[in-house]
């Protein structure tokens, strides 16, 4: 039985399937391999046929290439910056970052008529040393980011201290509202390599017991005609690829048995006056 009460959003990383945080240099070897097209298309249709919104947040060199399926994108559904280059946060000077983010806006901006106002960082890979990511992120106009995340892992989960629900940052007197992607069991179940390798009943478990959910997915979750990297070592392959045939099922079953909104619909049910602040 779905279950109004909890707060569980709904997200997608418009990416190509190469852009992995160490190969995104990588146009020239893997970009002729892109299944974009089709893979929108398939969530295209699930969406439809849960009748849900979500939030996509795209690269965009992405948007670039495919300028038509983007307007068709925010035609339909909110979208936001995914980076330029899908290049690492935590590679990147303050400069370097505000020129990526600026230039992603202004392609995305020109591309849908639409002003672009969230954000979400490549492999989520804000770390503390980047704090100066979100005052460029104001300058820049988003006044939504879901970039941190309590889950630790090589590129993400290095800034401490975050709250376990949507909580605003004050940074020299910017404010951004931010939605973590977080788990109070610390299992990233709710994206796209956990998701594709833990179990359903186990998934649901979890779901079921949370009060606030940030689901992430990427299109190559369900790519099986990908171009596998194998220059990347056993874990990362397995992290990457295991469970991409089953992937589409067992989404198409959690959208199924419990109710997601995007951010816009999750934005209007929030109490921000009285939400938690984090002073930088």
């Amino acid at each position: 039985m779905k279950d109004s009460k909890a707060l569980r959003i709904l997200s997608f990383d418009i990416e190509e399937s190469y852009m992995l945080l160490e190969m995104c240099d990588n146009d020239e070897i893997f970009d002729p391999c892109s299944n974009m097209e089709e893979g929108m298309q398939t969530l295209f249709d699930l969406l439809d046929k849960h009748n849900i919104k979500s939030t996509f947040f795209v690269v965009g060199k992405v948007a670039k290439k495919h300028p038509e399926l983007i307007r068709r994108l925010a035609d339909r559904y909110e979208v936001g910056s995914h980076s330029m280059n899908h290049k690492p946060i935590y590679d990147m000077t303050k400069e370097e970052f505000r020129k990526d983010l600026l230039n992603s806006v202004n392609i995305i901006e020109d591309i849908t008529g639409k002003k672009v106002k969230h954000y979400r960082a490549p492999g989520l890979s804000i770390h503390r040393e980047q704090s100066f990511a979100f005052e460029a992120m104001a300058e820049a106009g988003i006044e939504i980011d879901s970039s941190l995340t309590n889950i630790k892992l090589y590129s993400y989960g290095h800034f401490d201290a975050i709250y376990q629900e949507p909580f605003i940052i004050n940074s020299n007197g910017t404010e951004i509202k931010e939605y973590p992607v977080i788990s109070k069991y610390m299992i990233g179940y709710s994206s796209g390599g956990y998701f594709r390798l833990l179990p359903y009943r186990l998934i649901k478990h979890i779901t079921k017991k949370s009060d606030y959910i940030m689901s992430y997915f990427h299109l190559r979750d369900f790519d099986t005609q990908q171009q596998t990297i194998s220059s990347i070592n056993f874990i990362r392959r397995f992290k990457s690829y295991y469970g991409e045939r089953q992937f589409l099922t067992k989404l198409n079953t959690w959208l199924n048995d419990f109710s997601f909104v995007d951010i816009k619909t999750a934005d209007e049910q929030i109490d921000w006056a009285n939400a938690p602040r984090l002073y930088l």
